[in-house]
Order: C-alpha cells, then structure tokens, then sequence
C-alpha cells in the first residue's frame, strides 16, 4: 500500500470514529433534553447523574477524537513535505540514484542517472543494475550494509565510463532494500593518468639528465683531446706533414669540433628545456655586444670575402637582456648567414626600437630558404639543405636554440625568405625586460 493509501485509510477511520461520537454524543443529549427535567423532578437522581456522566464522556471523547485527527493530519503534513524534499534531492542530486533490490532489480532511479546511462525511465525501472553495471563488485549487496568500489558502467549506446559506486543498505516495511550512489568518475581518472604521465615524464627527464651529464663528461673530454692533438699536428710541431696527411688532419679536426659543437648544442637545449639554463639579464650596451659578436664572425666573412655592415638607428642603445645569451643569439644568426651567402655576397645587421620593444634583423642575399622549410626551420635538428651549397653543414641546434634565448627574453623571432634572394631573420627583446 502506499503512502497515499495509507493517508486515505486512516482519515476514513477518524471520521468515522468522529461519526460515532457526534451520533451518540447527539442521543445522549436529546435523552438528556427530554428526560433529564423529569427524572429530576420525581427524584430518580441516580439516573439523572448516569445520564450527565455518560452526556460528559461522550463530550469528552469527541474532542478527543477531534486533537487526535488535527495531531495526525499535522504529522501527515510533516511527513508529506519531508517526502517531497527527499524526492527533489533525489532526482536533482549530481550523482547517479538507484533504488535497488537485493536481487539487484531497479526500484527507483533519479534524472541525472537516467541521463548519464541514456535510458528513459521505463526501461530502467525493473531493469537489473547488472545490465548497466559490472556485477562482480554488487556480490556486497547481500553480504555488507555498505561498500563502495570502483568499477565500469555500460551506457546504452555501448559507450562506457568509469565509475565509483556507494552502496548503503537501508530496511522499508520491513523489507531489505539497498540505495546506490554512481558517480562519473572520468575526470578523476584523466587527472590520474595525467598526473602518471608526469611522474614518467619526469623519471624520463632524470634518466635523459644522467645521461647527457656523462655524455658530457666522457664525449667531451677525449673529443677535446683529439681536437688539441689534430691541431699540434697540423700545425707542423712534430715535423711537416705531406699533402695527405695534412687532409687527413683536417679532416680529423673539423669532424672533432662538429661533433663537439653537436654535444654543446644539445647540452645547452637540455638545460633550456629542463630550467636549467643560467639567464642572468641586466642593463647592457647594445653596440660593444653587437661590435663583439661580429668581430666573432669576420674571420667567417673574410674567407669568403663577404660584407658585414650594421645600421643602429636607435638612439637609446641600452637594453635589460643577458649579454652571453645575446652574444649567442647574434653569433648564430650571423654565422649562419654567412655560411649560407655565396663569396662576395652581404651580410647586415638592423637594429632599431619601437613602443619599448627592441627589433633585430640579420639579412644576406644568399641562397634563401624554401617556404615548405621555414614552418619548421626553429625546431630541433632541422637544417637547409641547400644544392647550391652542399658541402655547409651544421648540427641542426642553432636556430633553435636562437629561438629559445629569444623566448628567455620575452621576445618572438621570425624568418622572411625567398630562395635565391636571401633570408632576414627577425627577433624582438623587450627594453625593460617585460612582456610587450
């Protein structure tokens, strides 16, 4: 029976308990009316006093009678308004609700379960919860007053979805019943396994630290032995060398120091990508860092008897950066220029300010870069590879470590080329140091 039902059966009673006692309460006083006068009059006071007890039980009972039925209409409220609030938590609650069974049957589900598993109501209710969920974990369902475990629900479409399940049993009319609480659980797993691919990361991190510390000791140090004795032998101080043997040298020699500047390269883009770098910035002078880095590079140039001029139009020349960074940013973009500018070509350097922003740009009229080449020219190992100049070659590093002293600064860095007419390279670095 439900509640309903039991409201209505019991309001029948009390009116008809209040049905009796307004019928007798009604004869008794109509006696009372007729007789009472008379009994009094020829003396029979015993039946008169029975008459006035009885006439004041039946009052009694009927305002009895009247508490009792306001008394169980009030509680009949309470439980009604009780009802419906449990009603409105449970169909708007943000988990899953299910009113099982101990056979597992689905008595009773919420909206936000009906919406998670795409069933309609219908089809939910008398469904088993096994259809919907991995039934291994509900084995607690006739053995434990709680449990909670994790486990896989099936949606209707075939989709599943992790979820955490909380059982707690509960007695209704004497009848063992259970409540289930599902709760969606995909975010928490999607933070987990990000939260596992960090820690891999980082043990990765640590294992590629380890080793290029002892690649940096064990490459470096007999790469600088062979590159100091390539250099005593060519430079003849154990006799003079013939033709071959000067080639061989050489040969040795700058395969040594391309290798060694690879080890550089990638030890420095290491240290960058793990915060390990040292950027120490301070208020600089931009025009000695710009006369040094191109004193670096004219041997370079005068190889190949190419043109390096510079043009620094703005009158402040101080700038807040890192003067080595600088220096190396400059070096490799003018080194790289060069290498790539046929014998007799031009090689510039531009500098000038606007709104708090200082703009650099190293232009040649060399061999250019193709379109296809440029998306990807500031990625790691990434070279040009020119068929006009095929024997330049470099270890792939310096553009993109151009690119992440750039980013140390606050700054961007572009490049403009066309093939055959040349390349400018382009960075900017904030005067003050900050964000532009």
């Amino acid at each position: 029976m439900d509640t309903y039902s039991k409201n209505a059966y019991r309001d029948l009673v009390i009116i008809a308990i209040l049905t009796v006692a307004v019928s007798i309460s009604t004869v008794t006083f109509d006696l009372f009316h007729e007789h009472i006068m008379d009994l009094t009059l020829y003396g029979n006071y015993e039946l008169s006093h029975l008459l006035i007890t009885s006439l004041f039980l039946v009052g009694s009972l009927s305002v009895f009678s009247m508490r009792l039925y306001e008394g169980i209409r009030t509680e009949s409220t309470h439980l009604e308004e009780a009802n419906t609030k449990f009603q409105d938590i449970f169909d708007n609650s943000n988990d899953s609700l299910f009113v099982l069974r101990n056979d597992g049957t689905i008595m009773d589900a919420n909206k936000t379960a009906i919406n998670e598993m795409g069933y309609t109501k219908n089809k939910l209710l008398n469904r088993s919860i096994f259809d919907l969920y991995d039934s291994e974990p509900f084995g607690s369902l006739k053995t434990e007053s709680s449990a909670i475990f994790e486990t896989h629900g099936t949606r209707e479409d075939g989709t599943t979805i992790p979820v955490e399940i909380s059982n707690r049993s509960f007695t209704y009319d004497g009848v063992s019943h259970t409540i289930s609480i599902v709760r969606d659980i995909s975010e928490r797993k999607e933070i987990q396994r990000a939260i596992s691919e960090k820690a891999e990361a980082e043990e990765l991190n640590r294992i590629k630290s380890c080793f290029l510390a002892n690649m940096s000791h064990e490459l470096r140090t007999p790469l600088n032995s062979i590159i100091g004795f390539a250099q005593i032998l060519g430079d003849g101080k154990f006799g003079e060398l013939n033709e071959k043997q000067d080639k061989y040298t050489f040969n040795i020699l700058k395969s040594g120091e391309h290798l060694l500047d690879l080890i550089n390269g990638i030890l420095d883009l290491s240290k960058v990508e793990s915060g390990k770098m040292s950027f120490e910035p301070k208020m600089i002078n931009l025009k000695p860092t710009i006369a040094s880095s191109k004193m670096l590079v004219q041997p370079l140039a005068d190889k190949k008897s190419i043109n390096v001029t510079e043009e620094i139009s703005s009158e402040n020349d101080e700038l807040y950066a890192d003067p080595t960074k600088l220096k190396e940013i400059l070096y490799n973009l003018l080194s790289n220029a060069i290498k790539f500018t046929s014998e007799g070509g031009d090689v510039n350097i531009k500098v000038d300010q606007n709104d708090g922003v200082m703009n650099f740009s190293i232009s040649d009229n060399g061999v250019g870069i193709p379109v296809d080449e440029q998306r990807t020219i500031f990625d790691p190992f990434r070279q040009v590879r020119s068929s006009r100049n095929p024997e330049v070659c470099g270890t792939g590093l310096g553009l993109a470590l151009v690119k992440e002293y750039v980013d140390m600064h606050g700054g961007t860095v572009q490049v403009e080329s066309e093939v055959g007419k040349g390349s400018t390279f382009s960075f900017t670095i904030p005067v003050n140091g900050e964000m532009v």
